[in-house]
């Protein structure tokens, strides 16, 4: 959405008893595993196991307006602002606990939910007992709010492949083996990235060869057909982490781009196989037979018959 004005994302985190944080953010998580990568990014500042975060759900009368969970800014846009927020959290943490032990904030260091002094042997404050001192005496736990506006638009490359099996007799199309290579700039979790990758291509699918709404004659789930198991393909995929300079720890976004070029890709690999150039998706059989039907047998692939 850059470079519109409402590009941008606050946090606020928060230490909590027993040696927990806090992170409270507009977004939330549509099952793309969006709080386990900010999770993950809040762990790395902070030098805290991920299980010691918890992420409250959005709510406004607690987070600050946000454009949404949508674009594929989440990790991009809110990711950096989770960065950011904990690094203020991290400081605030460290200048709270020097007044306990006598020591600069920068002599701390803040590793495994302790606190040790760096320039001497001995010494430590764990943040389970920071937070209960702080609520002995009746004051607030250390906090820090951040916010992060964009500042680019990175693009985010992928190029597809499609192997496909096409009945010229029929016009059905079998998708049997697929590639994917995304510029994911850093894959802050592998996993959720390659979850993402499979399922934006298992949604490609169906965009590509089932799935059509006709207005006044779709009215039930039964007609309208979505991919399953059975015509999804084994999927092989390559991460390329040329890390984005002002991503969170060099990420952007993953959700859309892994959706986008999967029809072009099957549309693409329909062509290489018959000659045929199918101009409407979904290519449903009869579109591809007409197609193939239009297609001269001198630009048909050397092999192929027309039914």
């Amino acid at each position: 959405c850059f470079p519109g004005s409402d590009e941008f994302s606050t946090v606020t985190m928060r230490l909590a008893p027993g040696n927990r944080v806090e992170i409270v953010a507009a977004l939330h998580d549509l099952g793309c595993g969006a709080n386990t990568t900010l999770t993950q990014i809040a762990a790395e500042v902070l030098n805290l196991s991920p299980e010691r975060f918890d992420i409250q759900p959005s709510d406004t009368d607690l987070a600050v307006y946000d454009l949404g969970t949508r674009a594929s800014r989440m990790t991009y846009i809110l990711g950096e602002a989770v960065r950011r927020a904990a690094a203020a959290l991290k400081d605030e943490i460290r200048r709270e606990a020097a007044l306990l032990m006598n020591c600069s904030p920068e002599d701390l260091i803040l590793a495994g939910g302790v606190l040790r002094r760096g320039d001497a042997p001995g010494g430590s404050l764990s943040l389970a007992v920071l937070a209960e001192r702080a609520t002995d005496r009746g004051e607030a736990l250390p906090s820090a709010t951040s916010s992060y506006a964009a500042t680019a638009n990175p693009g985010s490359y992928a190029a597809h492949f499609a192997g496909v099996e096409v009945d010229t007799l029929t016009g059905r199309v079998h998708v049997r083996s697929y590639l994917a290579a995304h510029d994911v700039g850093r894959a802050i979790n592998p996993m959720l990235v390659e979850g993402q990758i499979h399922g934006g291509i298992a949604q490609g699918i169906g965009l590509a060869l089932m799935e059509e709404y006709l207005a006044g004659r779709t009215d039930n789930l039964h007609d309208y057909l979505i991919p399953t198991i059975g015509d999804v393909p084994p999927i092989d995929f390559i991460l390329v982490e040329d890390r984005e300079p002002v991503g969170p720890f060099g990420a952007k976004g993953i959700g859309e781009p892994a959706l986008v070029p999967t029809a072009p890709a099957i549309l693409g690999a329909i062509r290489d196989a018959t000659g045929a150039v199918v101009r409407k998706i979904p290519a449903l059989p009869h579109r591809v037979r007409e197609a193939i039907k239009a297609t001269p047998i001198d630009a048909q692939p050397r092999g192929s018959t027309k039914p």
